[in-house]
């Protein structure tokens, strides 16, 4: 690759990172379908022959670009070929001579074979995507790429609270909560505090769904904590979504509780974070606001048992 080639390409792929990463901050979607043109014509500089890991690097790039954007416009058809661009990357990277390539390409095809998966409702390729996350994390260096890590980390307990919940058995969710704590071995609210927040309530998701499933009072108290946690990053005002989701988790979790206890304050408590949530979630993003309305209606019945009204 002469040296005009490889200025070319690192300018077209550096314009590249910089829509997309915007377009995904934003949550634009056109923003996103131009960092995928752009990724696209990156590629006049390259040859796979003969500039192999750059060309695979602008793989990675693109593929992360058509998952993020298949999620933002709900399309499934884009998510499979983010799939398939992330694997087209595999075929030139080995592990054993780019191995830090190779690591953030396998945990870019697990997230293209998760966001490809919910969208066709297929377990198996979220046993795929699982399977990538672990790959990535093994690749990585946990002392030197530790964010790096952690993240992959998050994303098998991510894939396997997906599958745990539906499985009868419990190995799957109780391995999701084991992945999560690991994150937060190196995710702190000082050094990554989005990250961190996620996982916290990520983490909290899995200990309710676990805790219902054994009757672990404590596993549900642990899961109303991780919850409350998350909060103290995802404010309303920075972050409102997240803040909503996040609520819906608390409310779920002090929910759970109360029904174990009979306990009216955790109820009422449960309520005023589902009400929260309905208060935060906008007109579009009905399908969360269902989802906190049926809850909000069960926490109502159950406050209504406990206190006999």
């Amino acid at each position: 690759m002469n040296q005009e080639a490889l200025t070319g390409w690192r300018t077209a792929f550096a314009a590249a990172e910089t829509t997309f990463l915007k377009g995904e901050a934003e949550e634009d979607a056109a923003q996103l379908v131009d960092a995928v043109a752009q990724y696209r014509a990156a590629f006049v500089w390259l040859s796979r022959d003969h500039t192999p890991l750059e060309w695979a690097r602008n793989q990675v790039g693109l593929g992360r670009a058509l998952r993020v954007l298949s999620v933002r416009i709900g399309d499934s058809d884009t998510a499979r070929e983010a799939v398939t661009t992330c694997r087209g990357a595999l075929i030139v990277l080995r592990r054993g001579e780019h191995r830090r390539d190779w690591a953030l390409a396998m945990a870019q095809l697990g997230a293209a074979l998760a966001a490809e998966g919910q969208f066709t409702h297929s377990l198996a390729q979220i046993e795929e995507a699982e399977a990538s996350f672990r790959d990535a994390a093994a690749g990585f260096v946990r002392e030197t790429e530790a964010l790096d890590w952690a993240r992959a980390q998050r994303n098998i307990g991510a894939t396997l609270a997906v599958l745990g919940e539906h499985d009868p058995d419990t190995n799957r969710l109780a391995d999701a909560v084991l992945a999560y704590q690991a994150a937060l071995e190196v995710y702190s609210q000082d050094n990554a505090p989005t990250d961190w927040a996620m996982t916290q309530s990520n983490l909290g998701h899995a200990m309710r769904v676990l805790g219902e499933r054994w009757n672990d009072f404590s596993l549900l108290e642990q899961a109303a904590a991780a919850c409350a946690a998350a909060l103290r990053v995802y404010t309303r005002d920075a972050m409102r979504r997240d803040h909503a989701m996040t609520q819906t988790n608390l409310g779920n979790a002090l929910s759970a509780l109360g029904a174990r206890t009979a306990a009216a304050d955790r109820q009422e408590a449960a309520i005023a974070a589902y009400r929260v949530a309905l208060d935060c979630f906008t007109a579009e993003e009905d399908g969360y606001r269902a989802v906190a309305r049926y809850n909000l209606a069960l926490a109502e019945k159950r406050l209504r048992d406990a206190t006999g009204e």
